[in-house]
């Protein structure tokens, strides 16, 4: 391999492996060969994965391949980017499209897998449209919805701070439900992702978004095998994905509009296609499509022949009556009445006719109180809300973005060992002092923007954290340097007294 010293220079400089494996790798494989190391440092730990059990690899499949890609054609400021950006390591893909791609990375501060979002289009349109999901993502907090982190701007090779953004979110590992295929799952355990996906649609919309893109691939289940006939009902969960194609419909809340429609032909109602504009209803009649997908293993109208072209689709779900889950081959016999007249009604023409989430929930509930063997079998589990996140608000803008095309996330890896923490946790709000944390809250409360401030019960931020970020407003830096300088003369005034 060419440029070797190139090559361990960016390794170590990205942060994915230390100078000590480096050369510990050289040793193992007896001369500095590029291949020979590379095996070697793949097969070692990795430097970041410490308390993880069992331990990451060193070099991850994805990594080796952005290596074998960039290092022959002498591009490292590409394999840079592809390895690690600000304090984010990437190590896999978990879903790419033409708008952008979402990576699961490892978070050096806090010690985390998550979910990172990066754009492909630099357009300021396309910022805009980014700017706006992860607007729409701060004000959310639903144990079915995943997430939001961080929304910052990314820093070049010297450190400098770029136009590009990324979003950091939640990593959720599990299965997309856009890979439940056949007959679909039993209908008790459908209907308690449903339940929980109407609670995170009623979250969402009473803080003024509409999310315009809810169908089986933006779903994960947690706790489901992928492999079995069909996922059992207890202890699983889902959440919902990607906000990219979120829309404002609180008219105090301000943000980029799309006069464009956007989202996926087969789930999406007649209106997003039309004039008629979007509303809750309009995530209420995609999630009834979804719900039929989970019981069928079919989407909406879909043909035989496979002949689906997006034209035909929204003509479909515009002319045609609502689907009907007793055509199924074995739906009369297993499928309540209640599940079926509520997916036909989720689906009704007239947004006016769909009801909103809470409905669902009535329904569905009565549904499984009702069936003897729902109550001898453990109902789904609903999550426990993860504390608020404390966002880092973007710049406020006006400009319409273009709308994105469809970028359905790839199934992701198995779900990653749960982090073992010894010592003092520097990312916890517990490690945080009482008085310090009152000092801080107080001066958050004056020099803050309150989308900056630290949430109550959020811990992803340490004390240090916090003070850099209070550092950074020009007139607490100022009223530090003068109080660093007072204290100082206080102290050289009573050393020279002594």
């Amino acid at each position: 391999m060419e440029s070797t010293s190139d090559l361990w220079q960016t390794l170590v400089e990205c942060h994915v492996i230390t100078d000590a494996q480096l050369a510990q790798a050289v040793e193992a494989a007896g001369d500095e060969d590029g291949d020979a190391v590379l095996t070697e440092l793949a097969a070692g730990p990795a430097w970041w994965g410490s308390g993880l059990t069992p331990r990451p690899q060193g070099l991850t499949p994805y990594q080796l391949d952005m290596i074998h890609t960039y290092v022959p054609e002498g591009d490292f400021r590409r394999l840079r980017r592809h390895l690690a950006i600000n304090r984010f390591l990437f190590l896999d893909v978990l879903g790419r499209g033409g708008q952008g791609e979402v990576l699961r990375a490892w978070h050096v501060p806090s010690r985390r897998f998550v979910a990172v979002k990066l754009q492909h289009q630099r357009s300021e349109l396309a910022r805009q449209r980014f700017e706006q999901e992860a607007k729409a993502m701060m004000k959310v907090n639903h144990p079915a919805v995943a997430r939001f982190l961080q929304y910052e701007r990314i820093r070049d090779d010297a450190g400098e701070l770029t136009d590009e953004y990324l979003i950091a979110m939640e990593y959720v590992p599990g299965v997309d439900l856009g890979r439940v295929t056949g007959t679909g799952v039993p209908w008790r355990t459908a209907a308690g992702w449903v339940i929980q996906l109407a609670g995170g649609l009623e979250h969402l919309h009473a803080r003024g978004f509409v999310h315009r893109d809810v169908k089986p691939k933006n779903i994960m289940a947690v706790g489901a095998d992928p492999d079995a006939a069909g996922p059992p009902p207890e202890g699983t969960h889902v959440k919902l994905l990607d906000l990219g194609a979120v829309h404002v419909v609180d008219p105090d809340a301000r943000g980029p509009q799309s006069g464009r429609a956007v989202g996926t032909a087969a789930f999406a109602p007649p209106e997003q296609w039309g004039r008629g504009g979007t509303t809750g209803a309009s995530d209420l009649y995609a999630l009834g499509g979804t719900f039929y997908y989970l019981l069928t293993g079919r989407y909406p109208y879909q043909s035989d022949d496979g002949a689906d072209t997006i034209p035909r689709l929204i003509a479909a779900h515009a002319d045609n009556p609502p689907p009907d889950v007793w055509e199924t081959a074995h739906g009369k016999r297993t499928i309540p009445v209640a599940v079926r007249g509520l997916i036909r009604r989720m689906m009704a023409k007239s947004p006016a006719d769909r009801g909103v989430p809470r409905d669902v929930i009535k329904v569905l509930e009565a549904a499984l109180e009702a069936d003897p063997k729902s109550k001898a079998t453990q109902r789904p589990v609903t999550p426990t809300p993860s504390p608020p996140a404390t966002p880092t608000p973007p710049p406020s803008s006006r400009k319409t973005p273009v709308a994105s095309k469809d970028t359905p996330l790839a199934p992701p890896l198995p779900p990653p060992p749960p982090v073992r923490k010894s010592g003092t946790d520097l990312t916890s709000k517990e490690s945080t002092q009482p008085a310090l944390e009152l000092v801080l809250s107080a001066l958050e409360r004056i020099f803050l923007p309150g989308g900056q401030r630290a949430a109550a019960g959020y811990d992803d931020y340490s004390a240090r954290e916090r003070v850099f970020a209070l550092l950074r407003r020009p007139m607490v830096l100022l009223l530090f340097l003068i109080g660093t300088g007072l204290l100082g003369l206080c102290l050289w005034r009573t050393l020279g007294r002594g």
